[in-house]
């Protein structure tokens, strides 16, 4: 993607934490910041795109200047929206990201998904870019703004939907093992600006969090603060340094 000077893309559906995850990436965003992504979000009842990812869809939109967002509405008698694609053009050619993930923080980073990287040549991309407008002008009709009231009818549908299924699930005690979880305890230097980096031994920076020395890895942190309600996801590059220190640089501070 940093060689890219235009993408587009569409999911069947999100979450507030899956926009988070993707478009708020540092290196997402400071691709926006000089090139545009067009991203087409569905709707359909029984999904997961709730009023909360519309609102996260909404401010990533009005905060990233070359962010272009629409939902895409089915009507009652439609096919399932199910895509989840993403493609990206550069001065040489392309590529285009396919699989089974949704732009939800499952589908982009806990689930068992599939996906396939392809490169493309100037002639695919081009052809690419053709059958993406063409299929974005055959919908216009089903593509509303983030703001739509087409789109706060859908939405809110979803939400009753997800909350009815839910009381029908049975819960059985004993499903998560606390035990089984691991936890790693470190505290931060306090010098001026500098305690935003959290420094690690190479035998945690590989272990406990499974990067690479020699290779970079992002990773996904949440600060909690003293309120107890957990912030929005930071997903953060893997650090090496000349002083064979390993971290990770957080906002948290």
């Amino acid at each position: 993607m940093k060689e890219a000077q235009y993408g587009a893309g569409a999911f069947a559906w999100a979450t507030g934490m899956g926009v988070q995850m993707l478009l708020r990436d540092k290196d997402f965003e400071k691709y926006l910041k000089k090139y545009s992504f067009h991203l087409i979000v569905g709707t359909d009842t029984t999904t997961t795109t709730t009023p909360a990812a519309i609102a996260a869809l909404r401010k990533a939109q009005s905060e990233l200047k070359g962010l272009q967002v629409q939902i895409f509405v089915t009507r009652e008698d439609d096919p399932l929206f199910h895509l989840k694609m993403a493609w990206f053009r550069n001065i040489d050619g392309g590529s285009l990201v396919i699989g089974s993930g949704n732009l939800t923080r499952g589908g982009l980073r806990r689930h068992w998904e599939a996906y396939a990287h392809c490169q493309l040549d100037k002639s695919e991309v081009s052809r690419t870019a053709d059958l993406w407008k063409q299929w974005v002008a055959r919908n216009a009709d089903r593509l509303f703004e983030a703001d739509a009231p087409e789109v706060a009818r859908k939405v809110e549908q979803n939400l009753r939907d997800i909350g009815s299924r839910r009381k029908s699930v049975v819960v059985t005690e004993g499903v998560v093992q606390p035990h089984s979880t691991q936890v790693l305890l470190a505290q931060l230097s306090k010098s001026g600006d500098r305690w935003k980096q959290a420094n690690f031994h190479k035998e945690h920076y590989e272990e406990f969090f499974g990067a690479r020395v020699g290779t970079q890895r992002r990773m996904l942190f949440r600060w909690l603060p003293k309120g107890g309600e957990l912030a929005e996801v930071e997903s953060r590059p893997s650090v090496e340094v000349g002083s064979r220190n390993w971290r990770f640089e957080l906002s948290a501070s």
